[in-house]
């Protein structure tokens, strides 16, 4: 069972697919923090963030967001606003974290 999940897990990794990816709105005005939870992430976590609508092109555009990853979840801080700003993410945590 357990060869079965390894083998399963390597080649989704092969084909380039992860499965610590997901997607998230920022909270709006006058919220200027947004908690995701997801399992994948630790202290040391890599996070990476595309936007997925002119809304969130705006907000990274603006360069005040930033990603402060810990342990079972990332918040991001932001700009305050009442526009809809989606992105997708996608989670690499070192081997040893």
């Amino acid at each position: 069972m357990i060869e079965r999940e390894v083998r399963r897990f390597l080649d989704d990794l092969r084909a380039g697919r992860i499965g610590s990816v997901g997607e998230f709105t920022l909270a709006a005005s006058p919220a200027t923090s947004t908690v995701v939870t997801t399992q994948a992430a630790s202290a040391n976590s890599v996070v990476l963030l595309i936007p997925k609508d002119a809304g969130g092109a705006g907000e990274w555009a603006s360069g005040s967001l930033y990603v402060v990853a810990a342990k079972g979840s990332f918040m991001l801080k932001h700009t305050a606003s009442a526009t809809t700003r989606t992105f997708r993410y996608a989670v690499f945590t070192p081997v040893n974290s």
